[in-house]
């Protein structure tokens, strides 16, 4: 089935053409992205099987399949300008990983934990992934690890609306970052620097991959 013949049938599918449905989703990806470094066996020696890891590899494969979709067919519009949705996707991978050492930090001496599974080797990990998944997102993931403010897991950026690409006009421009970013992520592939107006309102290092699996993100990810 074509992905964007997918419709909404029951209440547990986000709608992924509203604000709140995206950022379900994101949370998902998220946690579908880290995939095995996400689970304490990783980090406590346990035995992690061959199914365990290749299911891993291919909800991250979906997930980048399903961004790879929804960049092509629509836009982020806030405040009346057009942003990429690989921008929402991109910060909401960053936030996410710096939550969660954030949170392994804070709370590494109160609640049990193997002597491997700590805040310090948490975050090798993840700067390991980002660096070989992601590597152009590694320093804005610095960057916000650093910040002394409270991290959360959830979409904290400014809240967008989704459009259809197709409903653009040709002259139409769209940004690559949300213009409140002061952790700005690298865009290879470049893009227009003019927003959009919009009327109305409503209008091992293997291992830490998951098995190494580098691939070029300006084609199919996955």
């Amino acid at each position: 089935m074509l992905i964007k013949r997918i419709t909404v049938v029951d209440g547990h599918v986000p709608d992924v053409t509203t604000f709140s449905g995206l950022c379900d989703m994101m949370m998902l990806g998220n946690v579908c992205e880290l995939g095995v470094l996400m689970q304490r066996r990783f980090y406590e020696g346990g035995n992690i099987s061959e199914d365990d890891i290749e299911e891993c590899r291919m909800a991250r494969w979906r997930y980048r399949q399903f961004q790879t979709w929804f960049q092509s067919e629509h836009v982020l519009v806030v405040n009346g300008k057009c942003y990429e949705p690989m921008a929402a996707f991109r910060r909401s991978l960053v936030e996410f990983t710096a939550g969660v050492c954030r949170h392994k930090y804070k709370f590494n001496d109160k609640v049990p934990h193997h002597k491997n599974f700590t805040g310090s080797n948490l975050l090798q990990v993840f700067a390991k992934f980002l660096k070989l998944e992601y590597p152009e997102m590694l320093e804005a993931w610095k960057d916000v690890g650093r910040q002394r403010k409270g991290l959360v897991f959830y979409w904290n950026g400014p809240r967008f609306e989704v459009r259809l690409r197709s409903a653009l006009g040709d002259k139409t421009g769209v940004l690559d970052e949300f213009e409140d970013d002061s952790n700005r992520v690298g865009d290879a592939a470049g893009g227009s620097s003019d927003g959009c107006e919009v009327e109305g309102p409503n209008s091992e290092a293997r291992k830490v991959s998951d098995g190494g699996m580098k691939r070029k993100r300006a084609t199919t990810p996955g």
